[in-house]
């Protein structure tokens, strides 16, 4: 059972019913995303409060900011918050998060079925990209899907800018050699 608390501090208290409406809103969302990356229920559920612990502390952020109304960037900030909890779970108890398969590719509705090979190029992709050391894949994660600069990246992932550039070359560098190995050409998609 969750008890939402929502703290003292009178930045918080203000935006107490919004934190509330959220709660309402993402919480079995917020669970099932969690639990997609680590397999386990009490663990997700552990990333979810996590992260909503972490909303909670940054409202006044988040609720007073020229985004503060705009319900997509409340409901990104409050995933990304899960997700990074949940990653760092998985990091706790050393297990990779799992491994995307050909199987689930498959399934997913947003792949359309081409039939010059471009599927099974995006497929392998996301495997290789899967299959990449964790921190190399967060760097990248960050850097391209999030958009994220470098010293935000450096703060989530606790290390340097500068590590971060690293991390993301050195990521960068074993797409490239798995592409170069396996004689892939922007000509085959």
């Amino acid at each position: 059972m969750w008890i939402l608390l929502v703290g003292p501090s009178d930045s918080v208290s203000k935006y107490t019913e919004k934190i509330i409406g959220v709660h309402k809103r993402y919480k079995s969302a917020l669970i099932r995303v969690a639990y997609r990356m680590l397999k386990d229920q009490q663990d997700a559920e552990d990333a979810a409060m996590t992260g909503m612990q972490k909303f909670i502390e940054n409202a006044d952020e988040i609720f007073s900011g020229p985004n503060g109304d705009d319900e997509d960037f409340i409901r990104h900030k409050i995933f990304d918050y899960v997700h990074d909890s949940a990653r760092l779970i998985v990091r706790k108890k050393k297990r990779r998060p799992p491994i995307i398969s050909i199987e689930d590719c498959e399934e997913k509705e947003f792949l359309e079925i081409r039939p010059d090979g471009f599927n099974e190029w995006i497929i392998d992709m996301s495997i290789i990209f899967n299959n990449l050391p964790e921190r190399y894949r967060e760097a990248l994660e960050m850097t391209y899907l999030k958009g994220r600069n470098d010293l935000e990246i450096a703060k989530r992932l606790n290390t340097t800018p500068a590590n971060v550039r690293h991390l993301r070359s050195r990521g960068l560098e074993k797409l490239r050699r798995y592409i170069n190995d396996h004689n892939i050409t922007l000509s085959d998609i």
